[in-house]
């Protein structure tokens, strides 16, 4: 960052503009200077979080542009303090991402398996926890998901299982049999997707000869979970009835979705078991 005329600059905001990034550089801008209080698209962060991974060659990598990325490099930017492995599945052209990162791993040697929570202090839990293959399937980019895999990534790595990025809602659902075909621990996969009610899942994990008992367990579970919930909300509103409380049509279409999802798991679990 440098302090001009009273004006903040990141490099960040110049990843595309080698000429530019040069002349800030050449001004002595610390290139593994980064702003701690933001995050890769610039937007702020919770008082008191941090992410600190370099900026500039996160969205480097995100773009592709591998001759930058390694000028960069060449002129002392730190490749131990980015999550670049992570970014370049950002970017939306699958073969460019998949060269970055068959490029980041075979020419700086960086780790496939790093947890970029490393680089990060937040409260929250944010959704791209994790190795840069749950980062993979997060960004639904399968051409890098395969590449990963091919070159050794772990799946079943404590903290860091991928599966959960493809079978929860709004995940990616074609990650999941190359997950189970690399080794994913098809037992604690199929107990993901119960969790998640995800019945298609369930199916996929089971033709990997899983053991049913801990995800029917589970699965009994969460429907008791979410019945005593209704339950409890019900008696709740029921003793106030000064506060004129009604369900929306979508609450009531959700929960029953969530009934039906949470049966027809426990009626798929049980007819394996029999």
């Amino acid at each position: 960052m440098l302090l001009t005329t009273g004006i903040l600059i990141h490099l960040r905001d110049f990843g595309h503009d080698r000429e530019t990034l040069d002349w800030l550089l050449d001004q002595g801008v610390d290139i593994n200077r980064t702003d701690i209080q933001r995050q890769d698209d610039g937007f702020n962060l919770a008082i008191g979080e941090t992410d600190s991974s370099l900026h500039l060659l996160n969205n480097v990598a995100a773009s592709g542009d591998i001759d930058l990325f390694d000028h960069l490099v060449s002129r002392g930017a730190d490749t131990s303090l980015c999550t670049a492995l992570h970014s370049a599945s950002r970017c939306a052209d699958p073969e460019t991402s998949r060269a970055m990162v068959c490029h980041l791993l075979d020419k700086h040697n960086m780790d496939i398996d790093r947890n970029n929570d490393d680089l990060r202090d937040f409260f929250h839990d944010p959704q791209d926890s994790g190795s840069p293959l749950c980062s993979a399937i997060l960004h639904k980019n399968l051409a890098v998901v395969h590449e990963l895999l091919k070159k050794g990534a772990g799946v079943n790595i404590p903290k860091s299982f991928p599966v959960s990025y493809a079978v929860k809602t709004g995940g990616f659902f074609p990650a999941l049999e190359p997950l189970l075909r690399a080794g994913a621990d098809p037992t604690e996969a199929l107990a993901t997707s119960a969790h998640a009610r995800n019945i298609d899942a369930a199916k996929a994990c089971l033709q990997f000869g899983p053991d049913p008992a801990p995800a029917l367990s589970d699965a009994i579970a969460l429907e008791e979970r979410r019945a005593n919930r209704i339950a409890a909300n019900a008696a709740f509103f029921e003793n106030r009835p000064e506060w004129n409380y009604k369900k929306s049509e979508s609450e009531i279409e959700k929960e029953k979705a969530e009934e039906r999802g949470s049966q027809a798991m426990i009626a798929l679990l049980k007819s394996v078991m029999e």
